[in-house]
């Protein structure tokens, strides 16, 4: 095993961005043993922490569900829930299937549109530009403003000097430069920085209508629910 404290902060970095928060964890942990005065190995292993317990508690939810669906299946007993799924056959159309991913999409897109005023709102109250139209600065699919995890964020914390986060993305050396975590113009990280919520740059995909041919149908959502 490495003993370079900065092959275990990429590590930990790799991790976290595909999700593997037990993972990263780790391998934050072995950065900091390694290098305990490195702040950003230090913040980066907490949130690896925080979102690792997050995971936990989902999984906790689902849990039991699960686990009886497992059970009857040992026992060669049914599974049931209060979910029923409408049937029909292949040649006849899907309504209510068509309504509901509609209803969904538009339900996804107000929520993303709603998400991002709120984080415009709070962003401009932190940088202190509560009077001006002009919001963070967007360039195609990415903004200095927005950091590594979709975070839009504001002022920094630990100093006076520094009115909001600016990092350009094109300027690091791919995800293993950890320097995406600091801030340009005073060098703190990314969590010195006040949160003002995440920023998503899509919108929801939006569902394509079904086609009926020759018999045959296909879902809104290619390779889901799909008949022939």
């Amino acid at each position: 095993e490495s003993k370079v404290a900065k092959v275990w902060g990429r590590k930990g970095l790799a991790h976290a961005c595909l999700k593997e928060h037990h993972e990263a964890v780790k391998s934050y942990a072995a950065a900091v043993e390694l290098d305990a005065t490195n702040d950003t190995y230090a913040k980066a292993l907490q949130r690896a922490k925080e979102d690792a317990t997050k995971e936990a508690s989902t999984r906790a939810k689902e849990f039991p569900t699960a686990q009886r669906k497992q059970t009857a299946t040992r026992q060669g007993g049914r599974f049931e829930t209060n979910h029923v799924v409408p049937t029909r056959t292949s040649t006849q159309p899907n309504p209510v299937w068509q309504r509901g991913s509609a209803r969904t999409y538009e339900r996804e897109l107000a929520d993303t549109k709603a998400s991002r005023r709120s984080a415009i709102a709070k962003w401009k109250f932190s940088v202190g530009r509560e009077e001006h139209e002009d919001g963070p600065t967007f360039d195609r699919d990415s903004s200095p403003s927005v950091d590594a995890f979709s975070v839009l964020r504001g002022r920094c914390t630990n100093c006076t000097h520094c009115t909001m986060w600016w990092r350009e993305v094109e300027s690091c050396n791919g995800w293993n430069d950890l320097s995406m975590l600091t801030c340009q113009t005073c060098g703190c990280s990314n969590d010195s920085h006040e949160n003002c919520g995440v920023y998503m740059f899509h919108d929801p995909v939006k569902p394509q209508s079904s086609s009926h041919a020759g018999g045959s149908y296909t879902s809104d959502i290619p390779g889901i629910h799909s008949f022939q």
